[in-house]
């Protein structure tokens, strides 16, 4: 997964594009467009994350990248140009259901 974030941020870097249209995989592959239009707009983008996992997990409570690319966005991760908390939306959680990994939800 490493090498192909790696290879995103390349074509990133070199084609600077306004807009990155993501289709496919796990949410993993959401990280790295994310934080390069996060350099690009700055405070004027938002997102708006459609799932039923918030993905907000940090690396104690799990290993797997794609339960944290929320919480590597608001700056608990890699990212070079974090979000802040009030420019995420978490849409389509459903809160009965979020799982002890992602009480991050009420703290961030």
């Amino acid at each position: 997964m490493q090498g192909q974030l790696t290879a995103v941020q390349g074509v990133l870097a070199t084609k600077q594009p306004d807009k990155v249209l993501m289709v496919g995989g796990d949410c993993a592959v959401s990280l790295t467009p994310f934080d390069y239009l996060s350099g690009r707009y700055g405070r004027d983008l938002g997102v708006v994350w459609l799932d039923t996992h918030p993905d907000i997990s940090t690396t104690e409570e799990s290993h797997n990248l794609h339960e944290m690319v929320v919480s590597s966005l608001l700056g608990k991760g890699a990212p070079d140009h974090p979000l802040a908390s009030d420019q995420v939306i978490l849409a389509g959680l459903i809160e009965e259901d979020l799982r002890p990994m992602d009480h991050n939800v009420f703290d961030y």
